[in-house]
């Protein structure tokens, strides 16, 4: 026996983790004579070289242990010490390169080695799965070993390659390989490949006409996990990798500080200066009098100070450019590579030249947050807790409900995990108008659950069907409490209360397939809510609070986006179909007008107000092109315009720019994030490159409360915020999927809902200045809740008033005041630290705003 032997046929195929070769028992030349007739690196000048057998387990990763059992052993070599201590981790290499539990390539791997590397053991402990790469240690980039490059060995040289070590192979598994336990091992004849496999050549001998290898299955395998096979059998040594590992300085990591010249939030903005340090490790021995220059190729990046110095660095250290330090400054958005040479003498003089890239980006400081599966349902930002402070309400596809603060810290009580998939995103409200919010979370097999807003449980009710569609909660029959709203696959509709009990009239069956969220409007005039419900089957529906169907308009094809509703005109339910029209219909269903694009329409309509007329457009995107349009179906000059590639992404709206005009903010399939301005051109910096795909809504707020607006968007990879540098403008808009956290798709009642719980009629706030530091001019915004008599002034440190921004009595609402850094006589104040201080009757709030002078 050993163990696999047991296994199957089918078993044991898994663990073949290389595709076979195209061709199969290829003739192989017989390895070139050399010097010696044996070699083997377990007994060379009395030392073992190579490191213990491991066991790869039920997981196809033998191409990470084939690789690993070649680089382990190298780097023992370079250190000329067979007992270095080196155990380096497959699993990192399973969980973070393109190979997978499902195989990878010999060439894959080593790219990957080369570019990225393997950290140690310990920081990622080997579990025969695709884990996520996100759990390996928080230290990972302090711990990595690559090698310097790598080459195909030809099969007649693999011997004088050995003498210089092991080497990374790939063989064909035959059926009866499972059984071997000893001696040379020739494969029988008419035996069909199972698949292939990367083990390691340690050596040979000539005596017996073999090659010498280390294999992945445990001791209980072979020779104690070795095995011994015939020169030329199972294409062994036919594809062969030597590598060569990193030797001396390598490049680790770098860290920006841009609090001198920056805002300070450790982000490279565009537009800002910043101080760049780079972390070395010595891979060698002792080097001294280390200095580095840093240099690169894109003329938007200007390197103000490019020296470095470093000083002498022991064997395994590491070591920053802290006390030197290099500037650069850039007005781009992405990733740029940088080179650094550095030089030093070991022995004699040297210069290594060390590339790495670095990221220029508008993310809020902390984030994206990665998610294994990503988060591909809407947000919802809420003020969940009354603090002033939003929350992002968002569920990932790993199945949890996260509610994140601006620190991507949970609030207490989240993540939740019904333990089922999620598809719909989720929808806020306070249900019983008790100054607290629910959150409502249907899963994909049909359960609906109501949450505190502590994450307890208050629902859980079970649906007959299905459910893709985003729920919706509002208050049909005007009792002051909110009814939950959701549709079925099964083509059902249920309206329910809190407490799980089912409206009167409720559910209504309508047939087809219920795959998107209802809109909800009074569409009869008689102050009763009615829902728009769409239908896959080529049908939408208007259905009264009690039940009964008001009408239904038939599309050319199916519906699987949500329909919105806006007065424009008079009430307009607006909704978007795969054949390619946006239907403009009237409240009574019959049809006003119809807009004819050239692709399906998968967005749901928006409605913002771009012309400035005083009346809404409707915004909404078809393949690749967004349209702006009126409500009589005409598109406005400048649109559509195309993005480069699909949009499945909804519309929402902000002023981001601070210049009273909304820009038209939303995502594509393959990662960037656009917002137009009115005019159909683009906002400064966009598209912005994300790196994953956003398929669903954003949404805007000032969740930090500094001034500027924050772009909040799920992806395939994560939870994203995007910190736009600009002060915002403070208007109300379709900021967020359904125009509100409620999802009711109708305009008008995004103005007041986020606000309900958390309103307070004596509310006064201080901003954060923008920008802080400054050097010529800082905004200080303040807001105000009611009217009442301000003042608004700057002290020094010794607490000397400086000047007065505002004074007197102010009207409720935001407040914007700007200081140039000038005293009343018009003379520029010293750079410094001085603090803003808001004072009305009941109320006082100081800022540290910093002021610069590069000139002194």
């Amino acid at each position: 026996n050993t163990s696999v032997s047991r296994l199957s046929s089918d078993e044991l195929r898994q663990l073949c983790g290389l595709p076979l070769p195209e061709v199969i028992g290829r003739k192989l030349p017989l390895p070139l004579r050399t010097a010696d007739s044996a070699w083997d690196w377990r007994d060379r000048n009395g030392e073992n070289w190579m490191t213990p057998i491991r066991n790869q387990g039920n997981c196809g990763s033998c191409w990470a242990f084939g690789a690993l059992g070649v680089l382990e052993p190298m780097v023992k070599l370079y250190w000329d010490d067979a007992e270095f201590p080196i155990d380096l981790s497959e699993q990192y290499l399973v969980s973070c390169s393109n190979g997978s539990c499902n195989g990878y390539t010999l060439s894959g791997t080593a790219d990957f080695l080369q570019s990225d590397g393997a950290t140690d053991e310990d920081c990622f402990p080997y579990q025969a799965a695709d884990l996520p790469c996100e759990d390996r240690c928080a230290d990972w980039y302090r711990r990595l070993t690559k090698i310097e490059s790598w080459g195909w060995v030809a099969a007649e040289s693999v011997k004088s390659a050995l003498e210089d070590g092991p080497l990374y192979t790939g063989m064909v598994v035959y059926p009866s390989f499972r059984y071997y336990t000893g001696g040379v091992y020739e494969s029988l004849p008419d035996e069909s490949p199972l698949g292939g496999h990367a083990v390691v050549i340690c050596g040979w001998n000539d005596a017996d006409s073999c090659w010498i290898c280390k294999n992945s299955w445990g001791r209980a395998w072979g020779e104690d996990g070795w095995f011994r096979i015939k020169w030329g059998d199972s294409d062994l040594g036919y594809d062969n990798i030597a590598m060569i590992p990193v030797w001396g300085l390598d490049y680790v990591s770098y860290e920006f500080d841009d609090g001198p010249y920056g805002d300070g939030d450790g982000v490279f903005n565009p537009d800002e200066e910043v101080v760049l340090t780079v972390t070395l490790q010595n891979k060698g021995d002792t080097v001294y009098a280390v200095t580095a220059a840093l240099s690169g190729s894109d003329s938007a990046v200007t390197i103000t100070d490019s020296a470095g110095t470093y000083g002498d660095i022991l064997p395994l250290a590491f070591a920053t450019n802290s006390s030197d330090p290099f500037q650069l400054q850039t007005v781009v958005v992405g990733q740029t590579a940088l080179r650094v040479e550095v030089s030093g003498s070991d022995k004699d003089p040297f210069t290594r030249t060390l590339d790495f890239s670095i990221v220029i980006s508008l993310d809020q400081s902390h984030w994206p947050v990665e998610l294994s599966e990503g988060a591909l349902s809407s947000p919802a930002i809420v003020d969940m807790d009354g603090d002033d402070y939003r929350e992002i309400v968002i569920a990932g596809s790993d199945g949890h409900l996260y509610v994140k603060t601006i620190d991507t810290s949970d609030k207490s009580g989240f993540p939740f995990s019904p333990g089922e998939d999620v598809i719909a995103s989720p929808a806020v409200g306070d249900l019983e108008g008790d100054g607290h919010f629910e959150i409502v979370l249907c899963t994909v097999r049909g359960l609906v659950y109501v949450l505190s807003d502590s994450g307890d449980v208050v629902l859980q009710k079970s649906l007959p069907s299905l459910v893709y569609a985003t729920p919706v909660l509002s208050d049909l029959d005007n009792d002051g409490t909110l009814e939950i709203i959701v549709g079925c696959m099964d083509g059902s509709l249920h309206v329910f209360t809190k407490d799980g009990s089912y409206h009167s009239g409720f559910p209504v069956m309508l047939g087809g397939v219920v795959a998107a969220g209802v809109a909800v409007a009074d569409l009869k005039g008689d102050r009763l809510k009615d829902m728009v419900v769409p239908n896959a089957n080529d049908t939408v529906y208007a259905v009264s609070s009690s039940g009964t169907v008001l009408w239904k308009f038939g599309t050319g094809s199916r519906v699987r986006s949500a329909p919105s509703v806006a007065n424009i005109n008079g009430l307009k339910v607006v909704v978007g179909s795969w054949d390619g029209n946006l239907y403009i219909l009237n409240s009574n269903g019959t049809e006003h007008a119809t807009v004819t694009t050239e692709a399906a329409i998968k967005t749901s309509p928006s409605f913002a107000d771009l012309d400035g007329d005083g009346i809404l457009e409707i915004v909404f995107s078809a393949g690749t092109k967004t349209f702006v349009c009126e409500e009589d179906g005409n598109v406005l000059p400048n649109w559509p315009q195309v993005a480069q590639s699909q949009i499945q992404s909804s519309a929402c709206f902000a002023d981001l720019d601070g210049d009273d005009g909304p820009e038209v903010i939303f995502g594509s399939d393959h990662g960037s994030l656009y917002a137009y301005k009115p005019d159909g051109s683009l906002l400064h910096y966009f598209p912005l490159p994300i790196g994953a795909s956003i398929t669903t809504s954003p949404a805007v707020s000032d969740l930090d409360r500094d001034g500027d607006a924050e772009i909040i968007f799920g992806s395939d990879a994560g939870i994203h915020v995007v910190d736009c540098k600009s002060i915002a403008g403070r208007d109300y808009y379709w900021d967020m999927h359904r125009g509100n956290p409620q999802r009711t798709g109708c305009y008008g009642d995004f103005v007041s809902v986020t606000e309900q719980a958390s309103a307070d009629p004596h509310r006064v706030c201080l901003y954060q200045n923008y920008p802080n530091p400054f050097e010529r001019t800082t905004v200080v915004q303040y807001e105000l809740s009611r009217p009442a008599a301000v003042n608004l002034s700057i002290y020094n440190l010794m607490g000397q008033k400086v000047t007065i921004l505002a004074r007197g009595l102010r009207e409720a609402g935001l407040h914007r005041e700007y200081w140039n850094g000038q005293d009343p006589d018009g003379k520029r104040v010293s750079s410094g630290v001085y603090f803003c201080r808001l004072e009305t009757e009941t109320f006082r709030q100081t800022k540290k705003i910093v002021l610069l002078d590069k000139r002194l």
